[in-house]
């Protein structure tokens, strides 16, 4: 018997939000589930996706079923240019199955699913693929999380979702991969992923970081700039922001050295209005983080800055195309970049603060 070819390869999983486009996609259990539900069986089937048990005494908002069966006619394929590869993808709507109040719709602003969600299928034509990739999980899952992003890239624009943000492995976490080969989906897989290792509820933060919050919260104060801007930016890289990411690596920068250089000279004995001239053009124009970082860095704390790898580093990697993101020269940023920029600061700061 000669060996089964893969024709296709499919990709699974929930979004957070919902994606309010013509359904692409059947459910047959939750048709099942519905059918069960209009006829009065019971118990009903089980299925993830509808309420559970005898859920029946429930409020619904823009339906009559709590649950939500796409009309008869779906909507066509899109079809996502990558890169190296097209893909297809196809989406149905749900509704949050595990609220009192079931609403069959999109509530505006809704980040989390709340009110309702869409599931994606993401389709691959394996023939666009060499053979040895067509068992890799990790691949398959990592360019369908790039498709839908790149959907969700022109979709927030057009369809005037701005709350609509991209996604990432560690958002979605758990998705479904089936293979066909030619005569339906089968094979089925399922991959998990996160930003990080599973930390198991036998444990919890440490008892010092535990007494650090309390002790912080007593107070009206905010955590300072430097710590929240750091927080911010590993977030932006973590949700794939990568323009994002640089700039407010750039501004933690600025932010942080102004602040150091500013207590430093304070502690000399200079006065506030020395200090805030010492950072003020000639034009009272505020002097620019180069003329800071290569001049007012060596007059201040005695550090020549513009003599380091640092300083170079700081200026190819965060300073340039900072300034091209901000005027307008262009518009895309790597990871690459983005994570560069990052590490090229935290290196700076380390050298400074000694």
């Amino acid at each position: 018997m000669s060996e089964r070819v893969p024709l296709y390869k499919y990709v699974f999983f929930d979004l957070p939000f919902v994606i309010f486009v013509r359904d692409g996609l059947r459910d047959q259990q939750l048709q099942e589930w519905a059918d069960a539900y209009i006829a009065g069986k019971h118990p009903l089937p089980y299925c993830r996706y509808a309420p559970s048990g005898e859920e029946l005494q429930t409020m619904i908002i823009g339906g009559s079923l709590p649950v939500y069966i796409p009309p008869e006619e779906l909507g066509e394929t899109y079809v996502v240019t990558l890169k190296d590869i097209q893909v297809g993808l196809k989406f149905l709507r749900r509704i949050n199955p595990h609220r009192p109040t079931k609403l069959a719709g999109e509530i505006p602003g809704d980040r989390t699913g709340r009110a309702s969600f869409s599931t994606v299928r993401v389709v691959f034509n394996l023939s666009m693929l060499k053979p040895e990739y067509h068992w890799d999980m990790k691949l398959f899952v990592s360019i369908a999380i790039d498709a839908v992003n790149h959907f969700i890239e022109h979709y927030r624009v057009l369809a005037d979702r701005p709350y609509i943000t991209p996604i990432t492995t560690s958002v979605i976490q758990e998705f479904h991969l089936a293979t066909d080969y030619g005569t339906g989906a089968e094979n089925y897989q399922e991959y998990g992923a996160g930003s990080g290792p599973l930390h198991g509820f036998g444990g919890a933060i440490s008892d010092d970081i535990d007494n650090k919050i309390r002790e912080a919260i007593i107070t009206a104060e905010s955590p300072s700039i430097d710590k929240i801007l750091d927080c911010e930016i590993r977030n932006h890289i973590d949700l794939r922001e990568w323009r994002l990411a640089l700039i407010e690596s750039a501004v933690l920068f600025e932010s942080w050295l102004t602040s150091l250089l500013r207590t430093v000279a304070q502690q000399k004995g200079m006065s506030s209005a020395d200090i805030d001239a010492k950072f003020t053009q000639k034009n009272g124009l505020p002097k620019s983080i180069t003329d800071i970082a290569s001049r007012l860095v060596k007059e201040i704390k005695g550090i020549d800055f513009a003599g380091t790898s640092e300083y170079q580093d700081w200026k190819i990697s965060v300073r340039d195309p900072r300034n091209d993101v901000v005027h307008g020269k262009i518009f895309n940023i790597s990871r690459e970049q983005a994570k560069a920029a990052y590490v090229t600061v935290r290196k700076a700061i380390e050298l400074l603060s000694g």
